[in-house]
């Protein structure tokens, strides 16, 4: 399988649970901090997040598959980065795959450390035994602490947006199958 197809393979089998996980700690940490959720209501959206509702087994192993299949989008977008595009007329779709390559160079290590600290908080209390004390500080630099309470939520706003828009504009770019394509006929 060429590297592009696995790129957008794995894009389609992890958009919606990428989608999901970035939506809910966006709304996580800014509902928390800008608008005063409560703590039942930031509880249920991080049950969502973390995918603690499949139970305490299946937590850790959700936070992993979402997290490596987010890694994997990550390395093997990395990888088509380093490739010079063909040289080409422009074209809107030409353009689309320039605003894509240039959003996920800007957000790949923030995505990554996102993505990396969130499974190792998950998969450390769960399998190693850690408490959330020993974990916390992988919590910190998951949420952007490290830069200081007042500055987390805008890091969560950015980095979460950023990821939201390389996700959609690589969406965007996913061919339909042939058989759904009109032919050259019809078009």
């Amino acid at each position: 399988m060429r590297l592009t197809a696995l790129h957008r393979t794995m894009a389609l089998v992890f958009a919606l649970p990428l989608l999901v996980s970035t939506v809910t700690g966006l709304t996580y940490r800014v509902g928390r901090y800008w608008f005063g959720m409560s703590k039942e209501t930031g509880g249920i959206v991080l049950s969502i997040h973390e995918g603690s509702y499949l139970g305490e087994m299946l937590t850790p192993v959700y936070v992993l598959l979402v997290g490596l299949g987010g890694l994997i989008l990550l390395g093997t977008g990395v990888w088509l980065l380093t490739r010079r595009m063909p040289p080409l007329p422009p074209s809107p779709r030409r353009s689309q795959i320039r605003l894509h390559r240039t959003l996920a160079l800007i957000f790949a290590l923030p995505f990554f450390l996102t993505t990396m600290t969130g499974m190792m908080f998950r998969i450390c209390q769960a399998w190693f035994g850690w408490t959330k004390q020993d974990a916390k500080f992988l919590m910190d630099l998951h949420q952007g602490t490290w830069l200081g309470t007042d500055l987390r939520a805008y890091y969560v706003l950015v980095v979460g947006l950023g990821i939201l828009s390389v996700l959609f504009t690589g969406l965007s770019l996913i061919n339909p199958p042939a058989s759904a394509r009109p032919s050259r006929e019809q078009a």
